[in-house]
Order: C-alpha cells, then structure tokens, then sequence
C-alpha cells in the first residue's frame, strides 16, 4: 500500500516528533450533523461534523474514481498545530492506511489535515460502503469516526464521480465499456528535480490534483489542474511530467481490447526541511 495522500510526496518528506503521542487509544467521536454529499464540478466529497471532547472538526472523503483509495480532510476547528508533515495513524476497520499527514494552512483560519490511501493493484479492496469506523492518531487531532450511513452515502458518491468523467468526455457508456483500469504507478515518473527551482526559493509547497487522459498506447496526455496547489510553476511541472513521460498499462473494455479513458491523480509537492 502507498502510504499517505494519492500518488507521491516529491522532496524530502520530514516526520514531526510526538510518536509517544500515538500510543493512547483515541476517544470516540460524536456526529453533530448529519452527512452531506458535495456535487462539486472537480470533485465529489462527503462531510459530515463531529465532536470529541471539547473539539468539534469537519470530516470530508474525496473517493476516487476508480475506488482503490480515498483522500481524508480533517478541519478542527481550534486546531494547535503547524503546518508540515508528520507522524500519524490512520485506520480503518482496524486495518492501518496510511502512517503520515500533511497539514496545510486552510482558505480561512485553521488548518487543513489531510491524509488518505491508495491500494496497490494487488492489495484486496477496502469499500468504504462497509466500514464501519475510521480511526485517526495524531498530533493535532485523535479521534475514532463512526461511519454510520457511508452505505447511503457511497452510491451518491460513485454517481458524481461517474458524472465527473461524463463532463470530462469519458462517457457513462465507455465507463461501463471498460472492464480493467490502466496499470502502473504513476508516482515512479516524478523525480525530485522536477520540483522547480523558483518555487523551491520561494518556498512554494502544496497539492496538485489533475485529470488526464491514458491513450489506447498507454501514454498520458490532455493533462488539466482541477485543484491547483495556490503555485502556477508547481501546477504547470506536475502536468509536463504527465504530458511528457507518464506511461501506463491501457485500459481494457470488456472484449480486451485497449481504451482510452479519464483518470485523475493528485501529486504533493513538499521540499527537503519542511
């Protein structure tokens, strides 16, 4: 399993101190809303408001497309914690997903933690439909979620995803056309002097989430930013990585033959020291 956010952290990626800040078994948290599905034109999340103990947070999950991992954003809503990347834990079901999370500054006042996971093509899947509790150790927040109602709420999401392709020009027919996703990590084509130079003097980090198109050939092309990072030149470099040397396994319709498709990827540029 590919730990942390979607695809890769390129630079240096430095643990915070605090693994002794691991070891108590995290409170139960209490739902203080119901969930609700966000039907962006970018992205489809669910949210849903919780509290443990005197800190209330936003819970939102971005599933992707394909369903093979999810993003996680935690907002507290007093949240004492610096930006960077550090040690956390993230569970669901009891299964472990991910061991790091990045913490951004939010729009407004706060902070954004953020973590999540993608399976390996040949790790078993991981339905978010059927869990039951998501349990998060870390610095800023701990907190065991109760899941309840992801079984109603996962439909919706996989119909916005599917909506999502459609106005991308992936079909809902072509969807149901395809029997097997492209193969291939995406992650092993970025290379840490890529990060450019201008942002790395100015201290430019973020999250670059993308959509691109994987030819019959395997090559990926027509990349688009649909969340930029705040930083044009890091949002620029992760499509000229993807536009000039992403290559994948194609995508196979239900006879076996290769298809083009829509895939999406995100990409967390952080430098060395943060």
């Amino acid at each position: 399993m590919r730990r942390g956010l979607s695809l890769v952290a390129l630079g240096a990626l430095v643990a915070g101190a605090g693994a002794g800040a691991l070891a108590a078994p995290p409170p139960l948290a209490t739902a203080a809303s119901g969930w609700q599905v966000d039907f962006g034109d970018q992205r489809c999340l669910a949210i849903r408001r919780f509290t443990v103990g005197p800190t209330a947070f936003t819970l939102a999950i971005e599933p992707d497309v394909d369903g093979r991992g999810a993003r996680l954003i935690f907002r507290p809503e007093r949240a004492k914690v610096s930006p960077g990347r550090y040690r956390a834990r993230l569970s669901i079901d009891g299964r472990q997903v991910a061991e790091r999370m990045t913490v951004w500054p939010a729009t407004s006042t706060g902070v954004l933690m953020m973590s999540g996971f993608r399976l390996e093509e040949e790790e078993a899947p991981l339905p978010l439909a059927a869990a039951r509790t998501l349990t998060l150790q870390s610095l800023g927040l701990s907190a065991t979620v109760p899941l309840s109602a992801m079984a109603t709420v996962t439909p919706l999401l996989e119909d916005c995803n599917a909506g999502l392709l459609e106005s991308w020009g992936f079909s809902r027919a072509d969807q149901a056309r395809m029997a097997e996703r492209p193969k291939g990590r995406v992650a092993r084509f970025f290379r840490p002097d890529d990060y450019p130079v201008a942002s790395l003097r100015s201290g430019a980090q973020g999250e670059v989430a993308v959509r691109y198109t994987v030819g019959a050939d395997g090559k990926a092309s027509g990349c688009t930013v649909r969340m930029t990072s705040g930083d044009p030149a890091l949002d620029k470099a992760t499509c000229d990585v993807f536009d000039r040397r992403v290559r994948q396994i194609p995508a196979k319709d239900r006879s076996g033959a290769p298809m083009a498709i829509i895939d999406v990827g995100r990409i967390s540029w952080i430098f060395p020291g943060f």
